[in-house]
């Protein structure tokens, strides 16, 4: 069938959902478009942002950036065009990334008119789109739950990446929670180098033996990584041979001057996608003690045994691969790393399990879903696997918001 992607923006050559799972539908057979604006993500530097209307091929997805009429920055784009785009690529089914995005309603309006099938998925949950109550209440609960009353008929399914983020649309905008299935952000395998772990570690300078554990992103003071780096601390005065790898760009004093005070601790700084892999596929265990990040999905890509903050949107990464963290203490931190490290048979079985997550949430299997939805609306093997109370304690206090 073809396939018309629909995302406010779009960057060239990251790891993101709208980067990867139209490369793997396309690599199922199918025709796929991806209509975006003429800018990346409002993070990237001004001088870089607006890279121009074009069309061209991207990994085997046809990329057409559209003018557009103005922009909330970081949010939506009102775009030029968008409807007789559609018309022009006569899509089958159409995917549109984000709930609250005017150019929705141009999405319904093609398929009032044509028919076609139309898949919305949501990526905001409480932590990164609702910390301002009054912001969750006027723009999500009022504005945005008025607007989409009158869409939701004609939308076929909302797929929410996370479970939590199955829940946001529900709860906050009025979403008909029988509409609602989890599709979650996949791992990208095809990516992953094919280079031995060992041979990782020599062009890097580890050792076999050295016990590499790994944490990243873009590290601010709110997400309190300082505490992975206490942790980390008081475990080298029993072990010589771990190693606290950090990637990404370090915003937080903290966690800077610590990073400071232990040669077992390496910032290895802001990494392309290929060497993150790389760096990924020859550790041991990745850590994050806040929200979810994209790096996560990766982590686990790689092989590596997660240690997580348990919450809604990182509920389902762990099913014996791992530890969750249920606080941010600087002492259950320590005790989660400790019984991983210290005990090699745990590992090398969490490692095994690990295998079996990766099996469940590659890409490939999130692309066959995505389109499996098309024939039957049915909750599919990945949702029914993981929305159920072995994966989610929602009693739990920190289900929703952990910050």
């Amino acid at each position: 069938m073809k396939i018309v992607h629909i995302s406010q923006y779009y960057n060239d050559g990251y790891g993101y959902q709208e980067n990867i799972l139209p490369y793997y539908q396309a690599l199922l057979g199918h025709e796929v478009v991806h209509i975006t604006s003429d800018r990346m993500s409002a993070f990237v530097p001004l001088d870089k942002r607006i890279v121009g209307v074009k069309n061209y091929i991207n990994n085997k997805v046809k990329i057409i950036r559209l003018p557009i009429k103005g922009e909330f920055k970081g949010r939506f784009v009102l775009f030029e065009g968008l409807y007789e785009t559609l018309k022009k690529e006569k899509p089958d089914y159409i995917f549109h990334h984000n709930l609250t995005s005017p150019s929705l309603f141009t999405a319904v309006k093609y398929k009032r008119n044509y028919g076609t099938f139309l898949a919305v998925d949501n990526h905001s949950d409480i932590n990164i789109s609702g910390r301002n109550i009054f912001w969750r209440i006027g723009y999500y609960e009022f504005l945005w739950k008025s607007l989409l009353k009158g869409l939701y008929k004609d939308i076929n399914v909302i797929f929410g990446v996370t479970p939590l983020r199955c829940e946001f649309p529900v709860k906050y905008l009025g979403a008909p929670e029988n509409k609602v299935r989890l599709l979650p952000i996949g791992l990208d395998l095809r990516n992953i180098p094919p280079d031995s772990k060992s041979a990782l570690r020599q062009k890097y300078g580890f050792k076999d033996e050295d016990v590499l554990i790994i944490t990243g992103g873009k590290i601010t003071p709110e997400k309190k990584m300082s505490n992975i780096l206490k942790a980390f601390n008081m475990l080298c005065e029993e072990s010589s041979n771990i190693k606290l790898l950090i990637i990404g760009k370090i915003l937080d004093k903290d966690v800077e001057n610590l990073s400071k005070l232990n040669n077992n601790i390496i910032y290895m700084g802001w990494k392309n996608r290929k060497e993150t892999l790389e760096i990924l596929k020859m550790s041991d265990i990745a850590i994050w003690n806040t929200q979810h990040t994209t790096l996560i999905e990766d982590a686990l890509a790689a092989g590596n045994i997660l240690i997580l903050r348990y919450y809604g949107s990182t509920a389902h990464f762990i099913d014996n691969n791992g530890m969750y963290l249920f606080s941010n203490s600087v002492k259950e931190i320590y005790d989660k790393i400790k019984i991983i490290v210290q005990n090699k048979g745990l590992m090398q079985k969490m490692s095994e399990e690990t295998q079996k997550m990766i099996n469940i949430l590659s890409y490939e299997n999130i692309a066959k879903e995505s389109i499996e939805y098309y024939y039957d609306l049915r909750p599919r093997y990945i949702h029914n696997y993981f929305m159920n109370d072995k994966f989610l304690d929602k009693n739990y206090g920190d289900y929703e918001k952990i910050i």
